[in-house]
């Protein structure tokens, strides 16, 4: 990925690279902002540059959608016109961006709506079909604000994806027993699961502040961050949760894999004392194929990690940077400081990072 160091010029240009037999490509597009929202996933053909996150314009977000053959689309999408055609009357130029992902099949978007007269959050979810840029909007549920500014229920989130289903998940208590409501849906926004997800013991809240490229990661408003015991992740066929667990004289990070109706501790790892009177715990996600990467802040603590789906093999940890949710392949292959390391067609390519604050092209070299 390759701009002009000119403030006045927003284009960028993409290059892949991939195995030699597959198809190569460079190209460009001309995003609306300087600095456009990058978002990927894995196990998918697309990458997205949102132009906004909040809505603009009446109701609308735009963006640039690449797919793996390097094709490029520029579009609008028409949120508001969609919500207008809702019942419930719900003011969308007050609503409020929560997270953004890319699934196998369509884009996420969602955001959550203050009802003031009620004193509730409405949640929503926006899917647009990659293929056709088809939208589709509709209501996830709703709870009173109180009990989520007071930590009693979590926010929906986002929790992956397998194949077609589109899963969230959301805290809650059912009768007395607390635990994760996880509902998966079509890209047109039908439901096709509902499942509980009964939650642990001695579990430590925490705000959700996300990770890696999703939308939410890019959010900076404190206030859109929701208390939560763990977070849901679906990949692989499997969910997946992250907790911070009270045991053993201390506390963990503790990545957990629901196996029928129970969870298997797969792997943990120990945190450092904590107070939160003095400071809120900060956590955020991020699944790739080989483990859970997370960030971590407490009390001047600054971590990202990976908990790995290997039972019982320890994964890395370093220090945060603005690069670390760009190249989350430095958790799981050697490197040394100063270095950007990847894997492509099955060799390990690195380069200096210190090349990217100069024009001109990166060199890259085999390990």
């Amino acid at each position: 990925m390759s701009r002009s160091p000119k403030e006045i010029l927003n284009q960028i240009g993409l290059a892949l690279v991939g195995d030699e037999e597959e198809g190569k490509w460079d190209q460009k597009f001309n995003p609306k902002t300087r600095n456009p929202y990058y978002l990927f996933n894995e196990n998918t053909r697309y990458v997205y540059f949102l132009d906004n996150l909040d809505l603009i314009n009446n109701g609308r977000t735009t963006f640039n959608q690449i797919n793996s053959g390097g094709n490029i689309k520029s579009t609008v999408l028409d949120v508001g016109m969609k919500v207008k055609r809702m019942e419930g009357g719900y003011d969308y130029n007050k609503f409020e961006f929560l997270d953004a992902a890319v699934t196998e099949k369509a884009l996420v978007y969602h955001y959550r709506y203050y009802h003031k007269k009620e004193k509730e959050y409405h949640e929503f979810a926006a899917f647009m079909t990659h293929h056709n840029l088809t939208l589709y909007v509709f209501e996830l549920g709703y709870v009173d604000a109180k009990d989520v500014q007071d930590g009693k229920n979590g926010q929906w989130k986002f929790a992956g994806f397998d194949g077609e289903t589109i899963y969230f998940a959301w805290r809650e208590v059912k009768t007395d027993v607390r635990g994760w409501t996880v509902k998966g849906y079509s890209p047109k926004g039908v439901m096709l699961e509902d499942h509980f997800l009964l939650e642990p013991k001695n579990l430590r809240k925490f705000r959700n502040i996300g990770y890696g490229n999703s939308g939410k990661y890019y959010t900076t408003d404190e206030k859109r961050f929701a208390l939560e015991t763990g977070l849901i992740s679906s990949i692989n066929g499997s969910f997946y949760s992250v907790v911070i667990q009270d045991r053993n004289g201390g506390s963990e990070l503790v990545l957990l894999k629901r196996d029928g109706d129970l969870w298997e501790e797969l792997n943990s790892v120990a945190l450092a004392p904590i107070d939160e009177e003095e400071d809120d715990v900060r956590l955020g996600t991020f699944p790739i194929n080989e483990g859970i990467t997370y960030h971590y802040k407490h009390q001047g603590v600054d971590k990202v990690g990976i908990l790995l789906f290997e039972k019982g093999k320890k994964g890395d940890q370093e220090k945060f940077t603005e690069m670390s949710a760009y190249n989350p392949s430095r958790l799981i292959l050697e490197n040394t400081e100063g270095e950007f390391v990847t894997k492509v067609a099955g060799k390990v390519l690195v380069c200096a990072l210190r090349q990217f604050d100069f024009s001109g092209g990166i060199s890259f070299q085999h390990r």
